[in-house]
C-alpha cells in the first residue's frame, strides 16, 4: 500500500477541515438573549461562556458522529447524554457543563 505524500495529506486535511466547517455552520451561535436567560437558570452563564460551550460541542462531539441540532432533542435527554459521553469525549473539569448549558440555551423556548 502506498502512503500519500505531503500533497496527499493537504488534500484530505484540507477535505477534512471543510467537512468539519460544514457540519459547525449548522450549529446554532448563542445569541446575547440567551445568554440572559439561561443566566436567570445558572448564575454566571455569560455569552463568552455560552460560545465557549458550542465551541467545545463542535470540537469534542463531532470526532466521533455527526452534530445534532441543539433542538433536536428535549433538554431532559442533552442532561443525561452529555454526562454519559464525557469520558468517551474526553471532556473535563467544567467542559460537560459548559456544552449542556449551551444546547440548553440555543433550544427554542416552548410557551
Amino acid at each position: 500500500m502506498r502512503r500519500a505524500g505531503p500533497a496527499g495529506r493537504t488534500v484530505v486535511l484540507l477535505a477534512l477541515s471543510g467537512w468539519l466547517a460544514a457540519c459547525a455552520g449548522s450549529i446554532p451561535r448563542p445569541a446575547a438573549d440567551q445568554a440572559v436567560r439561561a443566566a436567570g437558570r445558572s448564575p454566571g452563564v455569560t455569552l463568552e461562556s455560552l460560545s465557549r460551550g458550542r465551541a467545545l460541542y463542535v470540537a469534542k462531539c463531532s470526532g466521533c458522529h455527526a452534530l445534532e441540532a441543539p433542538a433536536a432533542h428535549p433538554e431532559a435527554f442533552w442532561a443525561e447524554h452529555v454526562p454519559a459521553m464525557a469520558d468517551r469525549a474526553r471532556l473535563s473539569g467544567d467542559e460537560p457543563a459548559l456544552i449542556l448549558r449551551y444546547l440548553e440555551a440555543v433550544r427554542p423556548q416552548s410557551r
